[in-house]
């Protein structure tokens, strides 16, 4: 019994990575499009581990220039030094009343993935959520 646990947690590392890249970029693919509809979606992030994130999704292209972006992915206060007004979105709920331009986030809470949409931030960009995800918005 020991020795599948140990086997399980090992297997579990090795592959562990591959799969939350692709998780994510998935997730975020989702969530940027349901906000911005359109195909191409520029994104600027910091992050190292969320721009490989950004590589490997459908719809979204990684930019080196904040100015350049549709959308910037913030992962800590440190990011918001960069926003140049421009749309944000953030992987943890504290930063959500940062800043004005904040307009959703995507985080882990008690274990589980919870989203958030600011509806008035959202209306006030003029955009409108993709049908479906009218529920996370608050």
């Amino acid at each position: 019994m020991i020795l599948r646990i140990v086997v399980l947690f090992i297997l579990n590392i090795q592959f562990s990575n591959a799969f939350d890249i692709e998780t994510a970029s998935k997730i975020f693919d989702k969530l940027f499009y349901a906000v911005l509809q359109k195909e191409e979606i520029f994104v600027f992030t910091k992050d190292e581990e969320y721009k490989k994130v950004i590589i490997n999704s459908k719809y979204l292209k990684i930019v080196d220039d904040s100015t350049k972006c549709d959308i910037i992915l913030a992962n800590d206060k440190n990011d918001f030094k960069s926003s140049n007004n421009k749309m944000v979105f953030t992987t943890q709920k504290e930063l959500l009343d940062e800043q004005e331009n904040v307009i959703g986030a995507f985080y882990w809470n008690k274990g589980k993935p919870e989203i958030i949409f600011l509806k008035e931030r959202i209306e006030k960009n003029n955009l409108k959520l993709q049908e479906g995800f009218e529920k996370y918005a608050k």
